[in-house]
């Protein structure tokens, strides 16, 4: 038929209505309830407030979310480069310790959890009175070994 027909279509047919019913009607509805939960400081303080921070998608084996920079204050914003883990089994937040070759303070950058290993590319660097957006910097901290490795410096 070409694309240009006057032939008019049944806009319903009755087999789609049909199965579309009958789909509807086969699925039990899903209830998600929501449920608030104060972090709990661990041993180091809470890592807020702050904003354009990432927050990893996907937990670690041991159930735990990776924050990493953003901007800290309101007023003076500095960024940071702190790594924080977030525990879902008692809502603690704790600040790890990492040795190598850190990023630098950032923020508006993003990170994702592959395995056992987080990545932070890019970012809003924190030069005292200046901030420089920078696009070519990619860090990957092995989590089972705890140590940073950086394969494109900030500067470049």
């Amino acid at each position: 038929m070409p694309f240009f027909s006057r032939k008019k279509l049944p806009s319903n047919p009755p087999v789609a209505n049909e199965l579309a019913s009958q789909s509807a009607q086969q699925q039990p509805r899903l209830v998600c309830t929501w449920s608030a939960h104060a972090p709990q400081s661990g041993p180091s303080p809470l890592p807020f407030p702050r904003s354009s921070y990432t927050l990893t998608a996907t937990a670690t084996a041991a159930g735990e979310f990776l924050l990493f920079g953003g901007f800290i204050g309101h007023v003076n914003r500095c960024a940071s480069s702190g790594l924080y883990v977030f525990s879902t089994r008692d809502f603690s937040t704790t600040l790890l310790q990492i040795n190598g070759d850190v990023p630098s303070p950032r923020a508006a950058h993003t990170a994702a959890l592959i395995g056992n290993t987080l990545l932070i590319c890019g970012g809003i660097m924190d030069f005292g009175d200046q901030y420089v957006l920078n696009h070519g910097s990619l860090y990957l901290l092995d989590l089972g070994t705890s140590n940073l490795f950086n394969f494109k410096s900030d500067t470049s």
